[in-house]
């Protein structure tokens, strides 16, 4: 009598185990369903958001900033389910087009980005995450956009080698906007342009492209150079003579320079974020 009990009991738990789970993919679903359609480019697929979103009882006026995270593959599904945690009850979290998104009402983009970052590493153990927040939208149908732009921040720092690191991405909009087409080209793009720079100083351990880094800084003077690096006017003068001889005598013209310029910014942009890209850092 006892072991039919508790097979009986057992049975019983395991259907309401299957009920509950499927109230929760089937609410999941939905809510899937409803970020998708936020975010969609297509306006059709808005019309009827508002009377959806507060029939799931959120305010269409909550949803505000979209934060994507990059995690590698195998992680997805647990930070997928760690994101709807985070954005649980007032926002909204699932995959979109491959990226785990959430739309939360935090209005300002670096704290949701650490906010949404720290949680993730919190709830999987995960410390390699990449969250990039969208500056906050007005209405709905600026949340469309709003992907879009985080969507391809993302993609251009993972093309940089970016993995762990919480960002807001008006913070890289000239970068995203030059290399949103093509992420992968920004490395490219980078070594075409100061490699034998960089190459110079790897090979021989010194330091051109700090000089090169400080000379964009101060608008192309070598004497505000030499004064902001503490050095003889003539030492910043050398340097950018043998700059010149690996980069060729035209690198300081106008659209040559508007290159080395944002190939500089690039790599040091680069560097900083790795640097400090410790999830209990903040960047």
């Amino acid at each position: 009598m006892e072991q039919r009990t508790i097979e009986r009991a057992a049975q019983i738990t395991a259907l309401l185990t299957l009920k509950q789970d499927a109230v929760l993919h089937t609410e999941d679903h939905v809510r899937g369903e409803l970020l998708g359609d936020l975010v969609s480019p297509d306006a059709r697929r808005r019309a009827s958001l508002p009377a959806r979103l507060r029939a799931r009882r959120l305010r269409p006026e909550d949803l505000r900033t979209v934060v994507i995270t990059v995690v590698a593959p195998e992680q997805r599904r647990a930070a997928l389910r760690a994101t709807q945690t985070v954005a649980a009850p007032s926002g909204l979290a699932g995959e979109v087009d491959s990226v785990v998104t959430l739309v939360v009402p935090e209005s300002d983009p670096q704290r949701a980005a650490t906010a949404v970052r720290d949680r993730l590493c919190a709830a999987t153990g995960v410390g390699e995450v990449l969250t990039v927040a969208a500056p906050p939208a007005e209405s709905l149908d600026e949340l469309s956009v709003r992907f879009t732009t985080a969507r391809d921040c993302g993609r251009v720092l993972t093309a940089l080698g970016i993995e762990a690191a919480a960002v807001a991405a008006d913070a890289y909009l000239p970068y995203t906007t030059l290399f949103a087409h093509d992420p992968t080209s920004v490395r490219q793009f980078i070594d075409r342009t100061i490699g034998p720079v960089r190459r110079w100083d790897a090979e021989r351990g010194t330091d051109l492209l700090a000089t090169l880094h400080r000379f964009v800084d101060c608008n192309a003077s070598p004497a505000r150079t030499a004064r902001l690096m503490g050095v003889h006017s003539n030492t910043v003068l050398q340097r950018l003579d043998r700059i010149t001889q690996l980069l060729g005598d035209t690198w300081r013209d106008p659209e040559s320079f508007f290159r080395v310029s944002v190939a500089v910014r690039l790599h040091i942009l680069s560097e900083a974020l790795r640097s400090s890209s410790h999830p209990l850092r903040r960047p």
